[in-house]
């Protein structure tokens, strides 16, 4: 089946080349090593981590463990909760985190020039991509974004005016300027998938922004390893060509938006791989452990624990599986009208249950 060859496949060449590297960066702080991005891009890995879709025709995935056109929504399941076994977090996201969120309004939006020649680039793990959405003042509330661009002729001035913030202000030539913060692969992105409050014709566009002068990076140390690049990011008075703008200039919103139900599933595919690669390494651990002359696993408390960490376990990765088989079955409108919604349902429902003030 091919699912379990490409699980093979993937998790040789994990173990094989990409672990070694992963807890060196890991311990060092490091992003992961160019080599790594040329191995996976070898096996176009960064093509297949972008999910099934018409940029696979044509490629060989990790040395022919899967077809393209057979190429579903479990592989990527697959993929995603193979690279948990790495216990490597942050270089996780410094590996790929970037492109899985950047890439897909290129792809869709981007110019098609422009859009082959990044894809081109970013396949081959010679440019790195970032998205630039997330603020002190807005974080999933993509409308809340404070970051402005101003129509010029040709293209766009981008800057970050904003009310002074303790944790955002910083000034330049009399200027309040809004740093975007957590921006994961900012430290060493080439490019930024970046939403603007549009303030010639209102709304939000999302131009494509590459590193230049008046665009600076700098790295923000979070709770987890530096590996994954995760930077505070400034706009100052930064140019950005008409060609570059994604889409609709006045429907940034829609376009951001369109890929975060295919990012929160990715991160529910994630936290549940980290959690079996946890119950995998306790359960060899409790093999091995001597207490009392017996292995520790012979303690039934030990033994009642496991068994409640494998029960919480296995219900996410069943209601995870679940939803990813009507994945495979929707398109992204049906995804977003069947799947999506149950928190709205429920304020719905406790709106009618309350009633009028």
């Amino acid at each position: 089946m091919s699912h379990r060859r490409l699980q093979a496949a993937i998790r040789k060449f994990n173990e094989e080349i990409v672990y070694p590297d992963a807890q060196a960066r890991e311990e060092d702080g490091k992003r992961a090593s160019q080599h790594i991005f040329e191995e996976r891009a070898k096996r176009n890995i960064p093509a297949m981590a972008l999910g099934p879709g018409p940029h696979l025709k044509g490629l060989v995935l990790v040395d022919g463990a899967v077809n393209p056109e057979e190429f579903d929504c479990f592989h990527e399941l697959v993929m995603i909760q193979e690279g948990s076994r790495l216990h490597a977090r942050g270089y996780i996201d410094g590996l790929a985190g970037g492109t899985f969120i950047a890439l897909p309004p290129i792809m869709k939006y981007a110019r098609p020039d422009i859009r082959d020649k990044i894809i081109n680039e970013v396949f081959s793990g010679k440019k790195f991509l970032s998205l630039a959405v997330t603020e002190a003042y807005a974080g999933s509330d993509v409308a809340g974004i404070r970051t402005r661009a101003a129509k010029v002729n040709g293209g766009w001035i981008v800057n970050g005016r904003c009310i002074p913030s303790y944790a955002t202000l910083l000034r330049r030539n009399g200027t309040n300027l809004i740093k975007q913060k957590w921006i994961t692969n900012g430290t060493f992105a080439d490019y930024f998938v970046t939403a603007c409050q549009n303030e010639e014709e209102g709304g939000i566009v999302v131009l494509l922004i590459e590193r230049c002068p008046g665009l600076e990076t700098r790295l923000i140390r979070t709770s987890y390893s530096t590996a994954a690049g995760t930077a505070f990011i400034t706009f100052d008075n930064v140019f950005v060509a008409d060609a570059h703008v994604l889409g609709p200039r006045t429907d940034g919103l829609r376009i951001i938006l369109s890929n975060f139900n295919h990012e929160r599933w990715a991160m529910a595919c994630n936290s549940i791989g980290t959690q079996r690669a946890i119950v995998e390494e306790c359960l060899k651990w409790v093999a091995q452990r001597k207490v009392f002359g017996k292995p520790l696993i012979s303690q039934a408390v030990i033994r009642s624990k496991l068994a409640a960490m494998i029960a919480r376990l296995e219900s996410g990765q069943n209601w995870l599986e679940n939803v990813t088989y009507q994945m495979t079955k929707m398109n992204n409108v049906q995804q977003a009208t069947l799947l999506a919604g149950a928190g709205q349902d429920t304020a719905r429902d406790a709106v009618q249950v309350w009633g009028p003030k």
